[in-house]
Formats: structure tokens, sequence, C-alpha cells
């Protein structure tokens, strides 16, 4: 009886010791959260991404996968929304916003996604979709839905490599499609 009882306390106390391994390794590496945000108010597309893993040089190209009206910078980084450079570095707990996309309004009735870039000179810069939308127009001449997706890596690696993040952005609004 004593001899089962001292199995289970010896296995126990290895599934503790494993779970405070894989702890500390979480601790040595980015843990990468990424919450999709579409602002009623001003239209615009926003990832946050929260860090609750090691401190990390993060960065988030994307690409595309049909409808801009031009070419898409090659590679084509995402800009964030508190700092001007490609890289942000985010520290445990802490949570920073990419800026993935705006519906522009201002030539109304006409409805056109806008996507935010920094092309690889660091320069930021806007990529009109090549469609637009008709508010109250007939819905089969609304523009096709954008499939953006963005990938986001960090410097030390994540443990996954990267986190992906796909984007829909139909006529009049965005929704998140995988995480």
């Amino acid at each position: 009886m004593f001899g089962r009882w001292r199995e289970y306390r010896r296995s126990i106390e290895m599934l503790e010791a494993r779970v405070r391994a894989l702890e500390e390794a979480a601790r040595r590496k980015p843990i990468v959260w990424a919450r999709f945000e579409e602002d009623q108010r001003t239209r615009e597309v926003r990832l946050h991404v929260k860090n609750e893993g090691a401190s990390a040089r993060f960065a988030a190209s994307f690409s595309v996968y049909r409808g801009l009206a031009g070419p898409t910078p090659s590679p084509a980084f995402v800009p964030w929304t508190h700092i001007r450079e490609r890289d942000a570095i985010i520290d445990h707990g802490h949570t920073a916003a990419l800026s993935v996309a705006h519906l522009e309004l201002s030539a109304w009735p006409i409805a056109r996604w806008s996507l935010h870039a920094i092309d690889p000179s660091g320069a930021r810069i806007d990529l009109p979709a090549a469609h637009a939308s008709t508010i109250g127009g007939d819905p089969s001449d609304h523009a096709p839905q954008l499939i953006v997706e963005v990938v986001i890596t960090t410097v030390p690696a994540l443990a996954e490599g990267v986190h992906r993040v796909v984007l829909s952005l139909g006529p009049f609004a965005a929704e998140r499609l995988v995480a």
C-alpha cells in the first residue's frame, strides 16, 4: 500500500519539476497574444500584440492575397501605432498595437480599404484597395474581400517560430479569420 503511494508521490514530484522547467523556459522566450480590434468611430483595424514571455524585439510583416490597386513593397511591414520604426521592443506583460488598415469614407458614398505599410526604406505608406463599394448600393457590385495575413516575428524567436493572424476586409467591415 505504501509502495504505491510513494510511486504516486514520485510521479507528482516529477510532473511538478517538469512544469517548473517549462515555466522557466517560457520566461526566456517571448509568448505572443494578438487581439483584433476594429474601431467603429475611426474605421481603423488594429492588432494589439501582448507579450506574456521574455522581452523581445517584435516585427509584423504582411501579405495580401488579392485586390490592391498597386504593387506591395517587398518586404512589407505593418506599422506600430506608438513608434515610427519597423521593430518594437515589447517587455513582459506589455502590449503594443499594429495599425493594419482603415476604411476610407471621405468620398461619400464610396468606401475603400487602405492598408498601412512600412516600405523597405522605412517610410510609412498607404496601399489602397483596387475596388471600392458604394454605401447603399447593390451588394453584387460591392468590392471583393481583401485577405490579409499578418506574420509576427520576434528576436529572440518565438517557441512556435512565428505567430500568424489572417484578416478579412469585407466591403464595410473587417474580421479575424484565423488565430
